[in-house]
């Protein structure tokens, strides 16, 4: 059988409704000399009799089924499967616009990059929002180390399905299962460590599906562990290659914020001091307190109760000011 130019690999856990319209916007692709790779990773819902569903009905559907390990070794075992010349991913509650894939290997045709990125769009149930190169570019040497710098610094998004990869350059590199945020960043910077040029174009081809709460992005959001704080370590290690120029207070302080919300919530439901005393004892939310100087008053307070292991009081001072709050109406 001939190898189809673009293996497009899909991890299924349990995407209920949006998975239909994720497959059927993959086969229906203006560029049809695709496979597309379903790996149903121990889904409940029935997603995975759906993929066996397609596969029948379409000769380019392969499905891999196997037990629940998480996002990033559902897309290794696809890199594994692909048999493409280049790599493409999508979420299952996610959708590529029906030119995404011919648009991008236009763009690979004519500057001859290993990877190429589009823009993409935020699709909220009551709004989108569209992030979009300005134009299109091509990087080379030197350039590549400064499109990194901005994936790297948050000024881009750096999601791995906004891409078409050579399959060279993603023979070799993994997802780590132990990362469960900003795995797709950590994934695009190991690339460009090994791409001889990097194309991008200003097309909005991908909608990122907001509206989905059960996504594993918004889980990850409300509820990071020790595999958050794994990301940031690797990022670290990675800019150690780089050498990035990095403020240390923009960089710890969406991890700052969102570990001191969890934290909080931990001990506002009760019964989670041991959990909340595993993080503090592993002394990297403690290390990235002190890179923030702008953190308000109020909330340094709290920081210091829970790092001095003073749960009930700093539980205490947060539900008074949440009082306060409510009853000012803010």
């Amino acid at each position: 059988m001939q190898s189809p130019i673009i293996s497009v690999i899909v991890p299924v856990y349990n995407p209920g409704e949006y998975l239909r319209r994720c497959i059927e916007s993959i086969l229906n692709q203006t560029e049809s000399d695709l496979e597309l790779i379903l790996v149903d990773d121990g889904s409940t819902d029935g997603s995975g009799m759906l993929c066996d569903e397609y596969a029948r009905q379409d000769a380019r559907v392969r499905v891999i089924h196997k037990a629940n390990a998480g996002v990033s070794a559902a897309r290794n075992d696809g890199i594994r499967a692909a048999r493409g010349e280049f790599v493409a991913f999508a979420d299952g509650d996610d959708w590529p616009e029906p030119e995404m894939y011919e648009r991008l290997l236009e763009a690979q045709r004519r500057a001859g990059s290993d990877l190429i990125y589009c823009g993409f769009r935020r699709v909220y149930s009551d709004r989108t929002e569209e992030e979009a190169f300005p134009q299109s570019r091509v990087y080379t040497g030197e350039e590549i180390r400064e499109l990194a710098a901005d994936l790297f610094c948050s000024r881009m998004f750096g999601a791995v399905w906004r891409g078409l990869y050579a399959r060279k350059t993603v023979t070799g590199t993994e997802f780590d299962p132990g990362i469960h945020y900003a795995e797709d960043l950590l994934f695009n910077l190991e690339i460009l460590r090994k791409a001889g040029s990097v194309a991008v174009i200003p097309d909005v081809l991908y909608n990122y599906n907001k509206a989905n709460e059960n996504s594993v992005c918004a889980r990850t959001e409300h509820d990071p562990d020790f595999r958050y704080t794994a990301s940031l370590r690797r990022q670290l290690e990675i800019n150690e290659f780089w050498g990035f120029s990095v403020d240390p207070e923009e960089f710890y302080m969406a991890y700052v914020d969102m570990m001191f919300h969890f934290l909080v919530r931990k001990l506002q439901e009760g019964g989670n001091e041991a959990l909340v005393e595993q993080y503090l004892s592993d002394g990297f939310f403690a290390g990235c307190c002190h890179h923030i100087r702008k953190i308000p008053m109020r909330r340094r307070i709290i920081c210091m109760l829970i790092r001095a292991r003073r749960f009930r009081l700093a539980v205490a001072v947060r539900n008074a000011e949440d009082l306060v709050l409510k009853l000012l109406g803010r």
